[in-house]
């Protein structure tokens, strides 16, 4: 029976990579809950495994041991083709760097998760059209990534990231390559989203003052979760 208050766990989660003849521990042993429709900040030094473990709740990469569980179910039961339908319908993610498609304009990277789920041109577009006024880009649907600023560019991302409801979204480092400025207007974004959407965020970040604004923070060193501070 699935818990309505939890939406995402994961249980006992190692990563091991192979470098040669040498074995690279980068998760050694997670336990971590994911409550539905909060906002969750990991945070810790270069190395401590933020981003291998961000990957592996969202579906991104196959833990060595331990469980993903999201919404009851068991991600890495199923195959490589059934994750990636689950992924591009549950999941969002925001990364540092963006990862638009340089050839595509700002509509069509956004229209892109629902074209892949099958949605028609018409209704992905109208959708990806409403979503970029959401974010204030509404004169800008049709430049292409090299034409926007990186706050802009950020800002396609989020778009791109909710065009398909998702349960949650992923976010890592996503104000690491924007100044102060675009930075503060990037997290207002994602605290209005979550304040009025409900929608839930894990973001990873260097910044300890994200970090102290959201609060609900998991500090990470080493591969080990070190505590979870709820206080905001």
């Amino acid at each position: 029976m699935t818990d309505n208050g939890i939406l995402l766990k994961g249980i006992n989660i190692k990563r091991v990579f192979k470098t040669g003849k040498e074995k690279l521990k980068v998760l050694k042993g997670i336990d971590i809950t994911i409550e539905r429709g909060m906002i969750h900040t990991i945070v810790g030094p270069s190395g401590a495994g933020k981003s291998t473990l961000l990957h592996i709740l969202g579906g991104l990469d196959r833990p060595t041991e331990g469980k993903v569980m999201l919404d009851g179910n068991s991600l890495y039961d199923f195959r490589d083709e059934e994750l990636a339908k689950i992924r591009n319908k549950k999941i969002g993610f925001i990364f540092q760097f963006h990862h638009l498609l340089s050839e595509f304009s700002a509509l069509e990277n956004v229209m892109l998760p629902s074209s892949i789920d099958g949605i028609s041109s018409k209704k992905a577009s109208e959708k990806a059209k409403n979503l970029l006024t959401e974010v204030g880009l509404s004169d800008r649907i049709d430049h292409k990534p090299n034409e926007l600023s990186g706050g802009e560019k950020q800002r396609v991302a989020v778009a791109r990231a909710l065009i398909n409801n998702p349960s949650v979204i992923f976010a890592d480092e996503p104000t690491g390559n924007l100044d102060s400025k675009n930075s503060d207007m990037l997290l207002s974004m994602l605290l209005e989203l979550n304040r009025k959407g409900g929608i839930t965020l894990v973001i990873v970040t260097h910044n300890v003052g994200i970090a102290n604004r959201i609060g609900n923070i998991i500090r990470m060193e080493d591969g080990k979760i070190l505590g979870v501070e709820n206080d905001v």
